[in-house]
């Protein structure tokens, strides 16, 4: 297929609600990790309470994705809505980015900076979360030997 004919693809983020397991998961396994250990009682409530804090601020902070939407334009090139600002803005794939069925770990450049986005199934409807797995297979640049 020829690049001048390429579809355009619009992904909608949304809040996933596996992530919000996972960081559970995650934060009680580090909270039952302070406990079952031989340090001192106000030492596992003081770790406990930090963890449980940080769990906390996660959920807060990750109510809703960073980035409200990716596009893929018929050019191939790539562009982000930031979900703070509205603001949209041309990004480069990086080369680290991961792409599983169960999970998409997006390294992007854009804005001078570097950022990680991780986008689990959830955060897009089944046929959306499957274009852009194909969509990042197909640009991804090859990562540097």
């Amino acid at each position: 297929m020829s690049r001048k004919y390429a579809p355009t693809y619009r992904f909608d983020l949304q809040p996933s609600i596996l992530r919000q397991r996972w960081s559970l998961l995650l934060h009680g396994a580090a909270a039952a990790a302070c406990l079952f250990n031989p340090l001192s009682w106000w030492i596992k409530a003081a770790l406990c309470a930090l963890v449980m804090g940080g769990f906390r601020l996660d959920l807060k902070r990750r109510a809703k994705p960073a980035v409200s939407t990716l596009r893929v334009g018929a050019d191939g090139r790539w562009f982000a809505t930031d979900a703070a600002s509205g603001e949209s803005g041309p990004i480069e794939i990086g080369a680290d980015t991961c792409v599983s069925t169960w999970i998409v770990a997006l390294q992007w450049r854009g804005g001078g900076r570097e950022r990680w986005l991780a986008i689990f199934p959830d955060s897009l409807p089944e046929d959306q979360f499957r274009q852009l797995r194909v969509a990042l297979r197909s640009v991804r640049p090859k990562p540097a030997e």
